[in-house]
C-alpha cells in the first residue's frame, strides 16, 4: 500500500540523554544526504532500516548535526537578487 505524502513524514528524535539523534524520514533530498553522509563518515552515521515503504531511519552522533533557521530576505536584497535575475536574463 502506498503512502500519501502526509504519511510521507521526516521525524528526528533528539533526546538529551543519547549521545545519537534518530532520523527518519521519506525526503528524497534529506535520504541522499544521508546515505551520503554515512558513507563518507560510517563512524558518525549508519543506516538502522529500510521500511519497505520508501522511509529509511538513520542514527547520528548529535555532536555531528545540526539544525539551522534563515531569516527571510530584507526588501532590498529580494530587489537587488530580482534585478540580478532580470539584468541575467536580458530584460533590463
Amino acid at each position: 500500500m502506498k503512502l500519501t505524502k502526509a504519511e510521507q513524514e521526516t521525524i528526528v528524535l533528539y533526546d538529551e540523554r543519547d549521545k545519537t539523534a534518530t532520523i527518519y524520514t521519506h525526503n528524497i533530498k534529506l535520504k541522499n544526504r544521508l546515505e551520503k553522509y554515512a558513507s563518507k563518515c560510517p563512524d558518525c552515521a549508519w543506516l538502522i532500516r529500510y521500511d519497505g515503504q520508501g522511509g529509511v531511519t538513520y542514527e547520528v552522533i548529535k555532536r555531528r548535526m545540526s539544525i539551522q533557521f534563515t531569516a527571510p530576505p530584507s526588501e532590498e536584497r529580494r530587489r537587488s537578487s530580482l534585478l540580478q535575475l532580470l539584468k541575467n536574463s536580458g530584460k533590463t
